[in-house]
């Protein structure tokens, strides 16, 4: 699947800056109309109900405006700052902070409280470097399917590309940050930026 950037890059840069609105907004009816649907049976999909949170937050996340000259990927810089907001985190539940299930909190949200689940934590990291002058390109969320004691769990984690996005990357916790071939159990389910989300 080609996803936003991919398309964008061969746009000339005003011609994509118009066409963002257009697509969020028509992802957002189709993601709509799929969980109408789905509403009637009252048993929709894990990939609709992801796909409606990714795009929820998308509408609700303020866009970044990015410097002139971005900042090269530094490893270590990044986890000196995931460690920083770690130390302030306090992981709660979506159910117990929001009453849902599942509810992305929009970085704002995150720094008033300094709480929330993976999700909330791994926004709030990535839209910071974002705003520190990384490349946009250089990150995503991830949304990875974990097998754990016999059961299957979900996890979101930000994760940056030195390399550019086909090469090695890392995954960042609150206090590490590790290639994905030390996490073998940590399968991608999908990805997302501000702007985009994908399935694997």
């Amino acid at each position: 699947m080609e996803t936003f950037d991919e398309f964008a890059s061969q746009c000339p840069c005003w011609f994509a800056g118009a066409l963002q609105p257009l697509c969020n907004s028509m992802a957002l009816i189709c993601i709509t109309l799929l969980l109408s649907g789905c509403a009637a049976q009252d048993n929709p999909s894990d990939a609709e109900i992801v796909a409606g949170d990714i795009l929820s937050w998308q509408q609700r996340e303020e866009q970044v405006f990015y410097p002139a000259e971005p900042l090269e990927v530094d490893i270590g810089h990044m986890l000196r700052t995931a460690g920083a907001l770690g130390e302030k985190w306090e992981f709660v539940r979506d159910i117990e902070k929001w009453g849902v299930p599942n509810y992305i909190q929009t970085a704002d949200e995150s720094r008033q409280a300094m709480s929330g689940d993976c999700d909330d934590f791994a926004v709030l990291l990535y839209i910071t470097l974002l705003e520190e002058g990384y490349p946009y390109d250089s990150m995503a969320l991830m949304h990875f399917i974990v097998s754990a004691d016999g059961e299957d769990k979900s996890h979101v984690a930000l994760c940056a590309f030195p390399c550019g996005q086909e090469g090695e990357y890392y995954i960042f916790g609150q206090s590490f940050a590790r290639t994905k071939d030390r996490f073998p159990d940590w399968i991608p389910y999908a990805g997302f930026t501000l702007d985009a989300y994908w399935f694997y």
